[in-house]
């Protein structure tokens, strides 16, 4: 039986002990009182400990001799910082002209293996659940199979990002016995001179598409992600069909922000391109019913300053992929080379400024319960306010229709209700 997480935060109104399953599935939230049944299931003596340590057992959580299946982390202070993505390295065998890291075979920056270790250690004592690994071109970095080894003997839920090039047999037999949750890769479109003329790289689609599908086959967890810009707009929903019919799964539609003329679409295209695929193949974002008006406080979507960190392959600890120095000074955050990962977290300038910080509007929004938000890279990317509203996400949560809505509009006139067609 696979191990869990069972892992204790201390809320300011509740305490619980939340038990997580390798794929970070969550089966049960308990009172905060059966944490020393868990701790000490030997030497439970009353009738309502020795009743849910029987139960315990029969889930699994305990072994018939009454060990703890798994590991306990203890969340010390809030917020819970619950995900971390390592930028291992910037070098990658393409050169993607829209990369927001500016990734490419040239690039030499590195966090080295010693320090990833270190820090997924930390990540560890902080309670960290989920890690994901990316670059440059994580399969390329030289010790990725000891990094997703090291992650996992934290017992720590491991995704990786990829463009797939080097995720052959070899690749996807260490990757699915390793109990890696999900594996992501980046397609640029169904054909292959589109995929190929950004890349960089001929005979790079057919190879990936083939280890796609050889992933899958082996059991093994697919995302496919595409970036949708200037040069694959016009043929954007064949390709999302496409990879539904040939994949059987939904592909993942994003929007390229700035990149130049040459690959930026405007909100308006983007949206009037994927909106009719909602649902039928594609998806854009997290798709929710609206919820009730008049709520208090809606945690961030995305997770910034709420449960995230992005560390760069410089060392940077920032606030997310698209959140960092490389964006503007104002998201400079502390280097793991000079601060710890808890100093980090809790204490640094850049996370105490962003704590918590999310779109203006979750206090009156009818959809905030739903949408949370939405991007906060994506409101300072177009408006250069990081608390502005994501015109996608409202579009998403708030339109049903395939015409574009200027909510920001909408708002400097009072009006936050939903489009009704």
């Amino acid at each position: 039986m696979e191990p869990y997480m069972f892992v204790f935060t201390h809320r300011p109104h509740r305490k619980s002990l939340e038990v997580q399953d390798v794929q970070g599935y969550s089966p049960a939230v308990l009172s905060d009182v059966t944490l020393p049944y868990l701790r000490h299931p030997e030497q439970v003596a009353d009738d309502r400990a020795t009743g849910f340590v029987e139960r315990a057992i029969g889930r699994g959580w305990l072994s018939p001799q009454k060990e703890l299946n798994g590991v306990l982390r203890i969340v010390k202070a809030e917020p819970w910082l619950r995900r971390m993505q390592i930028e291992t390295a910037l070098t990658c065998n393409f050169s993607c002209d829209y990369c927001y890291s500016g990734s490419a075979p040239t690039r030499r920056e590195r966090l080295a293996p010693a320090e990833i270790v270190a820090l997924l250690d930390q990540a560890a004592d902080l309670a960290v659940r989920e890690i994901c690994f990316t670059g440059g071109e994580f399969l390329l970095y030289p010790s990725w199979r000891d990094l997703v080894a090291h992650a996992r003997s934290h017992d720590m839920i491991v995704d990786i990002h990829t463009n797939g090039y080097l995720l052959d047999d070899g690749a996807i037999a260490h990757i699915t016995q390793s109990k890696v949750r999900q594996v992501q890769v980046t397609m640029e479109s169904h054909l292959a001179e589109i995929h190929e003329s950004i890349r960089g790289r001929k005979g790079s689609w057919s190879r990936v598409m083939r280890n796609i599908k050889a992933a899958r086959d082996a059991g093994l967890r697919t995302k496919v992600v595409t970036q949708v810009h200037r040069k694959n707009l016009s043929t954007i929903r064949e390709t999302a069909k496409w990879f539904h019919n040939e994949l059987g799964q939904m592909v993942n539609l994003d929007r390229i922000v700035g990149g130049g003329d040459d690959f930026a679409v405007s909100h308006e295209e983007f949206w009037e391109a994927v909106a009719p695929l909602m649902g039928l193949g594609a998806r854009a974002s997290r798709l929710c019913d609206p919820a009730d008006a008049g709520i208090p406080g809606v945690e961030p979507e995305c997770g910034v300053g709420a449960d995230l960190v992005y560390v760069t392959a410089d060392g940077e600890i920032a606030l997310c992929p698209t959140m960092t120095s490389r964006e503007s000074a104002l998201f400079s955050g502390p280097n793991l080379r000079e601060t710890s990962l808890e100093d980090a977290w809790y204490s640094s300038q850049v996370f105490t400024r962003y704590r918590g910080v999310n779109c203006e509007n979750t206090h009156q929004c009818p959809a905030a319960g739903s949408c949370r938000g939405g991007c906060r890279s994506n409101a300072y990317a177009e408006t250069g306010r990081v608390e502005a509203p994501d015109v996608i996400a409202c579009n998403i949560n708030k339109n049903p229709g395939g015409v574009f809505v200027d909510f920001i509009g909408r708002y400097a006139d009072g009006d936050f209700t939903p489009v009704t067609v």
